[in-house]
């Protein structure tokens, strides 16, 4: 449920944090939880869709309906692969929005960073 847990180099992973790295590679095994009518689990679901097309796992919306709405604004259709430069380009655009708005207080808003980049996006035209 888009939560991480370090079950081995938490020495390593707590160093990296202190020093504010932006990102730490890591192997990931996803556990997968049962599908319910719960909101979070829900966004979950829509997530797990938007990862297979992009392999992108820094977006994480509050919203239901966001991720749809990122590929309509991006001329692309759920299911369709992202190509490598596709990936590329939104993962650098994402990277360095995300950095700004951390940077300028953005975890005191009542929205996760998506949310923010997808409002910017959408507005923009993007």
């Amino acid at each position: 449920m888009n939560q991480y847990y370090v079950q081995e180099g938490n020495k390593r992973v707590s160093v990296l944090k202190y020093v504010g790295a932006f990102s730490i590679a890591a192997s990931v095994i996803r556990m997968i939880p049962r599908r319910t009518d719960d909101l979070n689990n829900r966004l979950y679901y829509e997530f797990l869709d938007f990862y297979q097309v992009s392999f992108n796992c820094d977006i994480w919306f509050s919203k239901e309906g966001s991720y749809d709405k990122l590929l309509k604004v991006m001329n692309k259709i759920p299911g369709e692969q992202w190509s490598e430069e596709d990936r590329l380009v939104f993962k650098s655009a994402y990277d360095r929005f995300s950095k700004a708005f951390h940077a300028f207080g953005g975890d005191d808003y009542d929205m996760t960073c998506s949310d923010a980049f997808f409002g910017l996006c959408g507005t923009a035209g993007i």
